[in-house]
């Protein structure tokens, strides 16, 4: 037989025995680590715990020793019971987080290979739109229609890309307010109501369509363009907009899709694409190359109609006087401050030379995009390229690419064989406004000046590369720069630095940088403005070479 004395120890024991598990346990809830299984635990030796303090206790003040070895009994039962209990509860949470794990894995794999999908799809579409481009310049040089004929290399390239059957064009005529075919290609069932006196035949139904004119209402074209936005109509016939004309196979509609065509922030007319009924729908990788390709076609028909027009008002060999408003429409017409970032801007052109093109960008909340490029080509050529070096960077800052990824894009967007010279220096900057620092990269031979506002000393930053055009292959690695509110950042062409005064001594860098120092305290603008004179007055009569362009950004605020 056990003493009382014996069970008294006993029961002590077993007090601080569960003492030392409630105190073990709730450093864990301490640390976060507590769970259903360890909570369990922890009730059950709580449990225990108080009924082995309730025993001592009627023992000692009412000499019950008999209620010892009960409390111990029942004291042992509660912990082996909510043990049994916490065992379960445990191997279901480890279960759990091995599940959680796992997903956790799948969902950062996921991430991971998303970046890597995206460069993939740039590979895949990026010459699709340098193709447009050189054919588009290929029509431009041989036709003086130039609208109707970039027009029909877009209708054939969209076709062609999106495995369609038939593709239209169609410009909008902001003065008769009406939307006319100027592209058309393959066979596109019209999906308008046809004039009754048009003989059921392929021919004259195409020919008609060919030349047809459309109101801004009332007709699918019409609707379409209103929206903004790319239209799919993969069961044509539950959409009220679509016509259909007759029973006859001939007019019978298949999956089709229509994308407007911005330029500027201005629609200036829509794609339609069409398959046969019966055939696949259309998919949303067809709708980026579709998007995509608008947006190429977007800058070659303005600058064809550009071309146009000024063929009309001028004589065709007076070359210079297009070549300066092709450049004037590519350049922004107005630059204002973007986010906490004040801009100012000198630009001045050199009749005949049309080399230098600059933009300030913002397509994304976090990051605005500024470059100052300077073409080695001159006149029309310029302004081709100017248009392909405008069109790229337009597409490739609406996506998440990094900025070395950018200027990577670019140069191979490009690189190709177009029959002209293509070569570029283009300095560019992407500026985080809430981070309060760019990424800065060049290509070629351009540098960038900082006058930083606590030290009022200037900093000059440059990466000497191959320009862009050169080499596919070429590598590009951009700088990470701290920008504070009232830093002064001049980006800058050749045309600045390289300006020659009457003795023939170049401008250079040192003048730059007096002017910035002097007028370290004013707006952008003002700060432009004095650099433009200092040039002029250093110049004297001498007259420019080159196209001069400087561009001069402040933080105001962070």
């Amino acid at each position: 037989m056990i003493s009382m004395g014996t069970l008294a120890y006993l029961s002590f024991a077993f007090i601080i025995f569960d003492i030392a598990v409630v105190i073990y346990l709730l450093v864990y809830r301490s640390k976060d680590y507590l769970n259903k299984s360890a909570g369990s635990l922890l009730l059950g030796s709580t449990l225990a715990l108080l009924t082995a303090l309730i025993v001592v206790t009627l023992d000692f003040f009412m000499d019950m020793p008999v209620l010892i070895p009960a409390g111990l009994l029942l004291g042992t039962v509660l912990i082996f019971a909510f043990t049994l209990i916490s065992k379960k509860q445990h191997k279901v949470e480890r279960k759990t987080a091995e599940d959680k794990e796992i997903k956790t894995e799948k969902e950062t794999e996921a991430r991971l290979e998303k970046p890597k999908a995206e460069v993939r799809k740039m590979k895949q579409l990026l010459p699709l739109g340098q193709l447009l481009l050189h054919n588009s310049v290929l029509a431009i040089q041989k036709d003086e229609d130039s609208v109707r004929v970039v027009s029909e290399v877009v209708a054939e390239t969209v076709q062609k890309e999106l495995n369609a059957d038939g593709a239209v064009m169609l410009s909008l005529d902001a003065f008769d307010d009406v939307l006319k075919v100027t592209g058309y290609t393959g066979y596109f069932p019209p999906p308008y109501t046809l004039p009754e006196d048009v003989p059921m035949k392929k021919e004259r139904i195409i020919t008609n369509f060919k030349y047809a004119e459309f109101p801004l209402k009332g007709n699918i074209f019409g609707n379409a363009l209103s929206t903004g936005k790319t239209w799919i109509i993969n069961e044509p016939e539950t959409n009220s907009s679509v016509v259909t004309n007759s029973e006859d196979e001939l007019l019978q509609h298949g999956p089709m899709v229509f994308a407007p065509i911005i330029f500027d922030e201005k629609l200036t007319g829509i794609i339609g694409v069409a398959r046969a009924k019966g055939k696949e729908k259309y998919t949303g990788f067809d709708i980026e190359i579709l998007d995509i390709l608008c947006s190429y076609a977007g800058t070659v028909l303005n600058l064809a109609e550009t071309l146009k027009e000024t063929r009309e008002a001028v004589n065709i060999n007076n070359t210079k006087n297009i070549t300066e408003q092709i450049q004037k429409m590519l350049l922004p017409k107005k630059l204002k401050k973007m986010g906490n970032l004040d801009i100012g801007v000198y630009f001045t052109q050199t009749r005949g030379v049309c080399s230098d093109y600059y933009d300030a960008i913002q397509n994304q909340k976090d990051r605005i995009f500024l470059t100052v490029a300077d073409i080695a080509s001159k006149s029309v050529e310029s302004c081709i390229i100017m248009s392909m070096i405008r069109a790229l960077l337009y597409l490739i800052t609406n996506t998440r690419q990094t900025t070395d990824a950018i200027i990577d894009w670019l140069n191979k967007g490009i690189t190709g064989k177009i029959g002209i010279d293509h070569f570029a220096d283009i300095t560019f900057l992407s500026y985080y406004p809430e981070k309060g620092y760019a990424e800065f990269i060049t290509a070629g031979n351009h540098s960038m000046l900082i006058l930083r506002k606590k030290t009022k000393k200037v900093d000059i930053y440059e990466n000497k590369t191959d320009p862009l055009g050169v080499d596919s292959s070429s590598v590009y690695k951009s700088t990470k720069i701290e920008i504070n509110k009232g830093d002064i950042v001049a980006m800058y062409t050749d045309g600045i630095i390289e300006a020659l005064n009457t003795d023939g001594k170049q401008y250079g860098l040192k003048n730059l940088a007096r002017v910035l120092v002097k007028n370290i305290d004013k707006e952008p603008k003002d700060i432009a403005k004095a650099v433009k004179d200092n040039i002029n007055s250093f110049m004297g009569k001498n007259p420019a070479h080159d196209d001069q362009t400087i561009l001069i950004l402040k933080p105001v605020n962070r």
